[in-house]
């Protein structure tokens, strides 16, 4: 994944980094949790394990423990 900056430590922001490889722009959290519920393919289950990944990653960005 490329930088991010240490001043822009903003949820939405770590997301569009993570998934641009998918070419999408989340400007709401809304277009990040639809978009993640469509990878999972509709999956309840699946959704959130991968939403909690997400947030595991991007506090450990913030915390400085990304491995």
């Amino acid at each position: 994944m490329g930088y991010i900056s240490k001043l822009d430590m903003r949820f939405l922001t770590y997301m569009n980094r993570k998934y641009r490889d998918k070419n999408v722009k989340f400007e709401y959290y809304d277009d990040y949790a639809l978009f993640l519920y469509d990878l999972c393919k509709k999956d309840d289950e699946e959704y959130y394990i991968c939403l909690e990944e997400d947030l595991r990653e991007y506090v450990e960005m913030q915390s400085g423990k990304e491995k």
